[in-house]
């Protein structure tokens, strides 16, 4: 049976995860942990990815990622690969470490964004691996908690704790599209998929769209981007993201970096009262 397609778009934020053979432990020792982090750390010097929460179970791990140009399926297979390697000449083991390939759900709403981060940091303390009050070493916990250094996290989804509640609050408007499973193994969730976001291997639509927008509206891009110094561009600004935001489906994240502007930012501009974007060209 041939494997079904995984979606892996760039300019997009994923849940990937792995789990052990058969449910059997890949790590064994924090010294494992701290191995398979050296491997992570590693590859994101070797590829194109950031990371924004990570989580390292004794049978699996979770991480929520950014991926920019290179294809899951390169960055992941080199980390299991390297990992697994380790870990059976450690042990004296021979065989698959992790039960089949890694899994990988794309995440297209902001909401669900903020879900999968919570998710992943309670993910220890649910399991009864640390205590009440106490922090799990082998996350991305310690970074938003307690402002402790971490080499992994990359991309940060905000600069601590307190402000991502206050994001999560803000960010309750309908969203375009929201899909919260695995939309590889459901068809009708992939024609809806392609159907708004057109054929998978379309990477720069977004670019075209803005582009289009800006030739519209008769502005050009650092007349965007420099629209916080002038009031008269506001109006045309504020239309554009609603255009990308509500028509398009694109991310407040992914738009904010587009127009040199914070993802917070973007978030209160399409939560306003007003046309949702259905004055687009």
């Amino acid at each position: 049976m041939s494997r079904k397609p995984r979606i892996d778009l760039p300019n997009y934020y994923y849940h990937v995860y792995s789990r052990g053979q058969r449910g059997n432990p890949i790590f064994f020792t924090d010294h494992d942990m701290d191995v398979f982090e050296d491997i992570v750390y590693r590859a994101l010097k070797k590829f194109d990815f950031d990371i924004t929460m990570y989580s390292l179970m004794r049978t699996h791990y979770h991480f929520q990622i950014f991926r920019n140009k290179i294809e899951l399926s390169q960055i992941f297979h080199w980390i299991n690969t390297i990992y697994a390697m380790y870990f059976n000449k450690s042990y004296g083991l021979i065989g698959h470490v992790f039960q089949g390939r890694f899994n990988s759900r794309i995440v297209l709403n902001e909401k669900y964004n903020y879900i999968l981060f919570e998710y992943i940091l309670q993910n220890a303390h649910k399991a009864g691996y640390v205590k009440d009050g106490q922090i799990y070493k082998h996350s991305g916990e310690g970074y938003y908690i307690k402002n402790k250094p971490n080499k992994l996290i990359t991309r940060p989804i905000a600069k601590n704790y307190e402000e991502i509640k206050f994001d999560e609050r803000i960010l309750e408007s309908p969203f375009y599209i929201g899909l919260e499973e695995d939309i590889t193994n459901n068809t009708d969730l992939i024609n809806i998929f392609n159907k708004h976001f057109g054929k998978i291997n379309e990477i720069n639509s977004i670019d075209n769209i803005i582009k289009t927008l800006l030739e519209y509206y008769g502005i050009s891009k650092n007349m965007l981007i420099s629209s916080n110094k002038n009031r008269s561009l506001v109006k045309y600004r504020n239309a554009i993201i609603k255009c990308l935001y509500y028509k398009y489906g694109f991310s407040t994240v992914l738009i904010g970096e587009k127009i040199k502007m914070s993802f917070q930012q973007v978030a209160k501009i399409v939560n306003k009262k007003g046309e949702k974007g259905e004055v687009c060209p």
